[in-house]
């Protein structure tokens, strides 16, 4: 069980949102279309307006509450509390600056390389791994607010330091506070990326489009009545039924407070799993570890066929460069700590590992070249594969 500190529940439970009671303001379910109606993602006017009404009626988007009933101040915390202003930073880092200052030189630059085969190129890590109002939320009132950069600050405070008493060796046996802040920073890098909101996005995207196809035309009907409030015509159903079935016409994208909720509700689960694997801490003199976008990597269990997903719980090892020098792999085999001396052919593995779950870039040292011979992933179209919503839809 985990303690009080704060590494897992006291530094993400200052800005832990809440879900509005309703569907949104003016009774629009949080939900946006991309495809119909030009690439403003939050048109509701015309028809992108009343199908995302419809999208809500079937029930897969109004499920998913997205928006904050308010964003309350920490209930067991008298010195964290939010004022609602105006957003003070726009600049948001998906991957945290004192971590890839782990990989960077005297003056916090590291070489950036852009997959699949683009340039290699120095970079500051202040100013890499940057998405303009990527954590930005939505209150209830319509106002947009930057506080949940904040507490993933807390996050990453309390694990700067712990990181670094695992790289430099003393701390060992690991301390308890150690993993938790260790655990929690990991558990909530694993959720925060572009790649864990694309998920979300995808699977939300495919869930309706499912539930449409299962339902077929009698659930459009019911589906645009519960909307208008009144019985519809066979017109109307058809159009709506040939809108929402030409399935590669639009695409159902989450508000982004649905990753904010994702990432609190996985967030405590995932910091468990991760604290209660037996930790192997691999330490290379000479090698060299590289990062990436995505820097927690979930390793497939030994004899585990190719093609099946894994997940947090079900991963064979959780792999994690803490440090140019210092590879953490998180494993299931419940044996205990242990430390490794690291040699070429495992810095090798362990980076071929790594490169290969990059979605944009890599990073290493400037006086490194640890890519040598590695392959390189390709582009990724999805983050998931889903069966084809076609083959659910009734014959004509």
């Amino acid at each position: 069980m985990f303690t009080n500190a704060p590494g897992v529940d006291g530094l993400w439970r200052g800005c832990r949102p809440h879900a509005a009671p309703g569907t949104g303001r003016r009774g629009i379910p949080p939900v946006q279309f991309s495809g119909w109606d030009g690439p403003d993602r939050r048109d509701r006017s015309g028809p992108t307006r009343r199908l995302a009404c419809v999208a809500g009626a079937i029930g897969v988007a109004s499920a998913r509450q997205t928006r904050l009933d308010r964003l309350p101040c920490c209930p067991q915390s008298r010195d964290w509390e939010f004022t609602i202003n105006r957003p003070t930073k726009h600049d948001h880092h998906t991957v945290p600056r004192f971590y890839l200052n782990r990989f960077a030189n005297g003056t916090k630059q590291v070489i950036r390389t852009t997959v699949p085969d683009g340039p290699s190129k120095l970079v500051s890590t202040k100013s890499t791994t940057v998405v303009k109002d990527f954590y930005m939320v939505e209150t209830a009132d319509g106002t947009m607010t930057d506080e949940i950069e904040e507490s993933l600050s807390r996050v990453e405070n309390a694990a700067a330091p712990a990181i670094s008493s695992l790289v430099d060796g003393s701390a060992w046996p690991i301390p308890p506070e150690t993993r938790e802040a260790v655990s929690a920073w990991a558990a909530m890098q694993y959720l925060r990326t572009p790649a864990a909101r694309q998920v979300s996005s995808e699977i939300a995207d495919m869930s309706l489009k499912l539930e449409i196809a299962v339902k077929g035309w009698d659930g459009m009907r019911e589906a645009l009545e519960a909307v208008e409030g009144r019985t519809v015509s066979e017109a109307e159903v058809d159009e709506a039924w040939e809108l929402m079935t030409d399935f590669d016409d639009y695409t159902l994208d989450p508000h982004q407070n649905d990753h904010i909720f994702t990432m609190d509700r996985l967030f405590r689960g995932t910091a468990w799993q991760f604290y209660g694997r037996s930790w192997n801490l691999i330490h290379f003199q000479r090698e060299s570890l590289v990062t990436t976008d995505t820097p927690v990597v979930l390793m497939k269990p030994l004899g585990q066929n190719s093609q099946l997903p894994i997940g947090t719980a079900t991963a064979g090892g959780v792999l994690v460069a803490l440090d140019r020098r210092v590879g953490l792999i998180m494993t299931n085999d419940q044996l205990g700590d242990i430390q490794i001396r690291g040699d070429a052919p495992l810095a090798s593995s362990l980076n071929q590992r790594i490169v290969q779950e990059a979605r944009c870039h890599i990073f290493h040292h400037p006086d490194d070249n640890p890519l040598k011979g590695l392959s390189l992933p390709p582009h990724r179209e999805r983050e998931v594969e889903f069966t084809d919503p076609r083959q659910f839809l009734p014959e004509e």
